[in-house]
């Protein structure tokens, strides 16, 4: 069985036994399937064996009480990062000296002010401008 399978047919096999108590009028006929896929899952080879997982998590995720019961016992990954999403990009450390951080200037279209900033932030959420002198208002960025 697949490293990444195990967690989500065991986390099925306990769901199947709370069905009553998460989704009592779909109890019977949700029971009866994740049984059926279960059992599949258990008897299929590897290269068959994640169209079954894939078919298990699709029925786990119909009913928001069930979604939320197996959210609870397998923790999503981020895979797009590489690790679990309770990790954090700068708890990340890199060997080596650092780099001195350098600052870049940005003239304000607003008022005027030069902003020293450690990157040009995005058009989409400039921030504030860090004019002292006026009003709080948002980064104007030409």
């Amino acid at each position: 069985m697949g490293d990444d399978d195990a967690p989500v047919l065991r986390a099925a096999a306990e769901i199947r036994s709370e069905l009553p108590s998460l989704v009592p009028a779909q109890a019977e006929q949700l029971g009866v399937t994740l049984g059926d896929l279960l059992r599949r899952a258990g008897e299929a080879e590897d290269d068959t064996r994640a169209e079954i997982v894939d078919s298990v998590i699709e029925l786990l995720t119909e009913h928001e009480a069930v979604r939320t019961r197996l959210g609870q016992l397998v923790p999503r990954k981020d895979n797009t990062r590489g690790f679990g999403e309770t990790g954090w990009a700068p708890d990340q450390v890199l060997t080596g000296t650092p780099a001195s951080v350098t600052s870049i200037s940005i003239i304000c279209s607003r008022c005027g002010y030069v902003n020293s900033l450690k990157f040009r932030p995005p058009t989409s959420d400039p921030g504030d401008c860090q004019n002292p002198q006026v009003p709080r208002h948002v980064l104007g960025l030409a």
